[in-house]
């Protein structure tokens, strides 16, 4: 579904047992009909797309289908802090099916993004959290990337990375 939010400047989720439920009249503590419907891992992931991410946050998206593969990078739009999801009843995010998936964050992406490969923490969760050395070492990947796109050698590529680490 990236391929589709990415021009639209969104990040979308759902999950059957919700479809039509607004999480914003949800939390935490009082959870949506449909929640003991849900696995583990969605409740996870649910919680922490409609209830965690904020503004200002940095979200990286993972390709499901291609495993340990990072594939987008964006920041989340909003008031700096302020909660960033919000539902769409006629998102405009679909399947080819035709589900709407009318969960939703608004998103600076980068494009062009260079793909980062990672160690994928669980292939049956959709939405991490990650911490500060993870995220540097993501920031680290992408730039070997994008200069062995420039014709870099790996030598020189070395050389970069110690350079702008020394550097800050």
């Amino acid at each position: 579904m990236f391929k589709k939010c990415l021009p639209r400047g969104l990040a979308a989720i759902t999950y059957r047992p919700l479809f039509r439920t607004d999480l914003s009249r949800y939390g935490p503590e009082r959870r949506p009909p449909g929640w003991q419907d849900l696995s583990t891992s969605q409740k996870g992931s649910i919680s922490k797309f409609a209830w965690q991410i904020r503004a200002g946050d940095k979200l990286y998206v993972r390709d499901s289908s291609r495993p340990n593969l990072l594939v987008g990078f964006g920041h989340v739009l909003g008031k700096e802090g302020d909660l960033a999801y919000f539902y769409n009843e006629r998102s405009p995010i679909r399947t080819q099916e035709g589900d709407v998936w009318r969960h939703l964050i608004a998103v600076d992406w980068e494009h062009p993004f260079a793909e980062i490969p990672y160690k994928d923490h669980s292939a049956n969760t959709t939405v991490l959290s990650i911490d500060e050395d993870e995220l540097s070492e993501f920031q680290n990947v992408a730039k070997r990337v994008e200069y062995k796109k420039h014709g870099l050698s790996d030598a020189a590529v070395d050389l970069a990375t110690r350079l702008r680490l020394r550097n800050g």
